[in-house]
């Protein structure tokens, strides 16, 4: 049998931040950013704090990184959901379908973001982090928005990254009135508002 290829620096690290990042994500949706501790976080993940500072330098740096990676998560179903339309209208159904199912399963997680916001208004560095999360996330919708747009043959009604914001702006929106309400409010704001964008129901 052939010898086992040893595991590179490079690879080990990976698998400690990523080991950290998914139980950082557990304890801050549970506890929220405040209530949560580093400690219980290596712990979780199997590692001593030292392995959080190693990569880390801050508890605002690795949620902004737990965020960070909560939206890819978010912006790649997204994406996953569009390339599979036909048509626009079949886009902006899926879309509708997608963002049902999301606000439904994420009514629990709002909190962790609320806290977070609440912290950033008192502290540059985390406003930064949290603006960054925020900036990226609106540049990678509005590639794929675009980029289907032209697949399809979509005469957008607003520029993209306009689109694109109001579909953040929208998502988080809801999330705070679902939440508040223990129950999924407005879904059907985002369809209507692509709706718009790509020009659909104006005949007739």
């Amino acid at each position: 049998m052939a010898p086992r290829k040893p595991v590179s620096r490079a690879d080990a690290q990976a698998r400690t931040v990523s080991a950290l990042l998914e139980a950082a994500e557990h304890v801050f949706r549970t506890k929220g950013f405040a209530r949560a501790s580093l400690s219980e976080i290596a712990s979780r993940a199997g590692y001593t704090k030292g392995a959080i500072y190693a990569n880390f330098s801050s508890k605002e740096e690795l949620f902004g990184a737990v965020v960070r990676r909560w939206q890819t998560s978010t912006v790649s179903e997204f994406f996953e959901v569009i390339v599979r339309a036909t048509s626009a209208d079949d886009l902006v159904r899926r879309v509708g379908a997608w963002f049902a199912d999301e606000v439904d399963t994420s009514i629990e997680d709002y909190p962790l973001n609320g806290d977070f916001w609440v912290l950033a208004a008192k502290d540059e560095t985390r406003r930064q982090i949290s603006a960054t999360a925020f900036a990226v996330g609106v540049d990678v919708i509005a590639a794929v928005i675009q980029a289907e747009a032209d697949r399809h043959r979509i005469e957008l009604q607003l520029p993209a990254g306009t689109i694109a914001q109001m579909v953040q702006d929208i998502q988080y929106g809801v999330l705070l009135r679902s939440n508040l309400a223990r129950q999924p409010c407005g879904v059907e704001l985002l369809p209507l508002v692509l709706s718009a964008a790509f020009g659909l129901g104006d005949e007739g």
